[in-house]
């Protein structure tokens, strides 16, 4: 019979799933940093060709204006330039006025603004109650004619909420003005 005895201390077990997880969120919160800069970014690109083209159109009306001196044809042009003016929505502003009603703009995790009167959200909170605070604090907005929760996933410590909200344009644009 053979006894073996091992004098030599044991290592303790490393546990790495601590850091796998840190790692992990590191990584998602780098991405999604880059989504939210990349949207930006595509967002006031989107605005810049919209003032651009507000622009084309303004310089248009003032040339037609010189060519011909006809009431009529002037004040058709203008009413088109009013209805491109009044059919922009500063969804620029939209999107900062909707970031600075979270806590923290890590939260936003997406902003797709689907026409003049809806956008949808994904956005990231500690606790449901967090989630119906927010939708609240939405609701408030002379702006928002509707908010409505479409999904929430648990996803460990915290909850992703896709949010549907109805807004209404005129409002909208007397309350947060040009985009920027």
């Amino acid at each position: 019979m053979n006894t073996e005895i091992n004098l030599l201390e044991q290592q303790p077990k490393k546990n790495y799933a601590p850091f796998v997880m840190g790692v992990g969120f590191l990584l998602l919160l780098a991405a999604v940093s880059v989504i939210l800069y990349i949207q930006k970014g595509e967002l006031e690109k989107q605005i810049v060709a919209q003032e651009n083209k507000l622009i084309q159109f303004e310089n248009l009306l003032r040339d037609y204006n010189q060519e011909t001196a006809t009431e009529q044809e002037l004040l058709e042009l203008q009413d088109r330039v009013n209805a491109i003016q009044n059919k922009t929505i500063p969804n620029v502003a939209l999107y900062k006025d909707t970031l600075n009603s979270l806590e923290t703009t890590a939260q936003l995790s997406s902003f797709t603004f689907s026409d003049e009167g809806h956008f949808l959200l994904e956005a990231n909170f500690g606790k449901v109650d967090a989630i119906a605070e927010y939708v609240s604090q939405l609701l408030n907005k002379p702006y928002v004619l509707d908010a409505q929760i479409s999904n929430i996933n648990n996803m460990g410590e915290q909850y992703q909420a896709t949010l549907s909200v109805t807004i209404n344009g005129d409002v909208l644009r007397e309350e947060l003005g040009d985009n920027g």
